[in-house]
């Protein structure tokens, strides 16, 4: 994932958002700093220009439909 602005970035922790955020990186890869209380969360990270994820069940029907398609 990749965001041109630090405000793009979407950041919770157990559904609620983080306080302070600090973004940095190179050409490849990018970093994200935040504080929080070591123990068990769900940290979700988003950002706004993110492609979405595909559920594997979808993934798997579009490979059996492509391979049955090559068969016939």
């Amino acid at each position: 994932m990749w965001s041109d602005s630090p405000s793009q970035w979407d950041v919770t922790i157990d559904g609620s958002p983080i306080g302070y955020l600090a973004v940095g990186g190179n050409s490849t890869h990018t970093f994200l700093y935040f504080i929080y209380n070591h123990s068990t969360h769900k940290i979700i990270v988003k950002a706004a220009n993110a492609a979405p994820e595909f559920p594997s069940a979808t993934v798997l029907l579009l490979l059996i439909i492509v391979t049955s398609l090559c068969v016939v």
